[in-house]
């Protein structure tokens, strides 16, 4: 079938036509449009510019260079400056796994024997942003029972990427 009655196929529209028809004339208009597009390119996969193709003007290579490179250093700086430097949050797995440590490593441990199970119910209860602290409470659940615990996520250095926990069992 030649590429004008495939387009007077495709003016018709589907009204036209029988439903599988229609998909058939539709499968082809995508394939031969796709060969088109393929066609512009050289075995490499870039734009081939003797094929037609137009290169961009030099100032928007410029523009999007100057965009990417604001884009990754933006991302540097909030992956590599800001995001150590936060605390966790109270349910996240680095706070759950500071709270099992403290628990499991305390002096009460020792004589008693203490394991976190799980935590549950982790809501914080104050952030305070200048002092680096982070106020929680939760659920324990220990090989005893549950407990409901208060635990405190804290810095000692804004710097530091390390944080601190201190468990109390009200």
């Amino acid at each position: 079938m030649s590429t004008q009655e495939l387009g007077a196929l495709y003016l018709r529209g589907p009204s036209e036509l029988p439903p599988e028809a229609w998909a058939i004339v539709e499968q082809e208009v995508q394939r031969r449009e796709r060969a088109v597009r393929l066609a512009h390119l050289s075995p490499t996969g870039a734009p081939n510019l003797s094929a037609g193709t137009v290169p961009a003007p030099g100032g928007a290579n410029w523009v999007l260079r100057g965009a990417l490179i604001l884009g990754f250093l933006g991302v540097g700086y909030y992956a590599f400056l800001k995001l150590p430097n936060a605390l966790p949050t109270c349910d996240s797995s680095s706070a759950e796994a500071a709270v099992r440590g403290a628990i499991e490593n305390s002096v009460a441990s020792r004589l008693v024997n203490f394991r976190l199970l799980r935590l549950q119910h982790q809501s914080q209860l104050s952030y305070n942003e200048r002092k680096l602290t982070r106020l929680c409470k939760g659920t324990a659940i220990l090989n005893s029972g549950d407990v409901p615990i208060r635990y405190r996520l804290y810095k000692l250095s804004a710097t530091d990427a390390s944080f601190l926990v201190e468990v109390s069992f009200p």
